[in-house]
């Protein structure tokens, strides 16, 4: 199976290859938009806390001064990829709506590529700040890169956390037959009931528990790049 992208997967059922993808956010937002809202969300995960969202994150060095998005006027900061819901979208767009010009606030930002590199580059000094994912204090990019031993525990904090982004939808065009579409819908959320064994597999990397159904309203409809 070949990793693919969020963004290549939404461009791959844009162009009626793939008739079912696991797409983020950011990336839902923009295909809904570009397609004039031919694409329909099917499904979203839930964890095993219950939650069907996780959250965009400013992090530091645990031992720095910094303990407030203000105490990074000036300094650097590192995004994790411009294609990335949490590690740059959705931050752009909630800190400028909360009067943070990421293109004048910083004195200079970069793109580190993942999640891991964001926080590595974190600590390495490179930058001040940076973005990544969280969800609980037993989930988030931060415990998987110190479960790595990339990282020291406790080496970093948290001092800004966005409202909930909702999890990454399962989705499929439009111009599948609706009744094509319910059916993948249906098979989809009773995978915990039905196919317990599959639901396992695509839980193996996470804490996946269930499958329940997805509705545009609950979704983002904005592009969170195009903030200002």
């Amino acid at each position: 199976m070949r990793k693919i992208c969020s963004d290549n997967r939404a461009q791959l059922i844009r162009s009626k290859r793939v008739e079912l993808a696991y797409i983020g956010p950011a990336a839902y937002a923009r295909l809904w938009i570009i397609t004039n809202g031919q694409v329909e969300p099917l499904a979203k995960p839930v964890d095993l806390r219950g939650a069907a969202g996780y959250y965009s994150v400013v992090i530091v060095r645990s031992d720095s001064s910094y303990h407030a998005l203000d105490d990074l006027k000036g300094k650097k900061f590192g995004f994790n990829d411009p294609n990335s819901t949490s590690g740059y979208q959705a931050p752009k767009y909630y800190l400028r709506k909360t009067g943070y010009d990421i293109d004048t606030f910083f004195a200079t930002t970069i793109f580190t590529g993942s999640d891991d590199n964001n926080i590595t580059t974190l600590l390495s000094g490179a930058v001040d700040g940076a973005t990544s994912w969280w969800q609980d204090d037993s989930r988030s990019a931060i415990k998987r890169v110190e479960d790595k031993g990339l990282i020291p525990q406790q080496s970093v904090r948290i001092i800004w956390k966005s409202p909930m982004l909702p999890s990454d939808p399962r989705v499929a065009p439009t111009w599948l037959p609706e009744r094509m579409r319910s059916d993948l819908r249906d098979a989809i959320v009773s995978m915990a009931k039905d196919d317990p064994e599959a639901l396992r597999a695509l839980a193996a990397a996470g804490n996946l528990a269930r499958f329940v159904a997805a509705s545009r309203r609950r979704l983002p409809r904005h592009r969170w790049d195009s903030a200002s």
